[in-house]
């Protein structure tokens, strides 16, 4: 179904409460802090690139800019969600005249994140080609230009894979207005999303799993390696998450409770 709705039966719905009903009330304020706290950190980076601290700007520098505008605009569009009470609720406790704007929300939302995330991959990826200018042999460059075009082409998959979802691609949230009655055909949401979460938690696990080879090798003090292990610890953690949101893609894709 569009919209990420798979197929279901209003019918068998609980009687919906439209004035009072219960809402999980942490989306605003998370969206809003992690958004204002990457902002600052994305600012003290650029800022010590100007002052050429730890090297001058670069292509790495210059893809965080694309990712941090797609990333303030997924911001806005869940805190929007959150404010216009499309989200954080039971699909049925939301009026049946909103499914168009939490299916187009819902859209926009997947959209921004492919192309912010893919951006950001991308940045971390030239990052690594800048330190390790003249220090490793060509087949570290193979590998991180390989990764470079494999971020690059699965970013493009998966917004085409949204795009045509549905055709018109406005089936996916049109479908839902009372109003709208032109053909269409959609495809299902659980084959594209095994598609869009296995390419994301694959680059995820490259974009990992590179640096630490390509660093180990390095001569560096005890000190210095123990805190490079404890940087790559935690960037497990992102393929950890890629592993729960792949998870969460087909979980998405079987409930009906979209909303909640």
């Amino acid at each position: 179904m569009p919209g990420n709705f798979p197929n279901v039966d209003p019918t068998t719905w609980p009687t919906p409460n439209y004035d009072d009903p219960v809402e999980r009330t942490w989306l605003l304020p998370y969206s809003v802090v992690f958004a204002a706290v990457s902002t600052v950190l994305v600012f003290i980076r650029w800022g010590l690139r100007l002052r050429k601290q730890g090297g001058g700007l670069g292509l790495d520098d210059a893809m965080l800019l694309p990712s941090w505008i797609l990333f303030i605009c997924f911001t806005f569009i869940a805190s929007y969600a959150s404010g216009q009470k499309l989200v954080s609720r039971h699909v049925w406790d939301i009026y049946p005249t909103n499914f168009v704007k939490l299916a187009f929300t819902s859209w926009l939302a997947q959209m921004t994140f492919a192309w912010g995330t893919g951006f950001v991959k991308i940045s971390v990826l030239l990052f690594y080609r800048r330190i390790q200018s003249g220090t490793f042999n060509r087949p570290w460059l193979f590998a991180i230009y390989g990764a470079i075009v494999f971020t690059v082409l699965s970013t493009v998959v998966m917004a085409v894979l949204l795009a045509v979802n549905c055709l018109p691609t406005e089936a996916y949230w049109m479908v839902y207005s009372f109003h709208w009655h032109k053909e269409y055909t959609c495809r299902r949401v659980v084959s594209i999303n095994a598609v869009a979460g296995g390419l994301s938690l694959l680059s995820d696990l490259y974009s990992v799993v590179l640096p630490c080879i390509m660093l180990q090798g390095l001569e560096i003090s005890r000190k210095q390696k123990i805190g490079l292990n404890l940087v790559f610890l935690v960037s497990l953690t992102v393929v950890a998450a890629g592993s729960a949101r792949t998870w969460a893609f087909f979980s998405f894709a079987k409930d009906s409770d979209v909303s909640w």
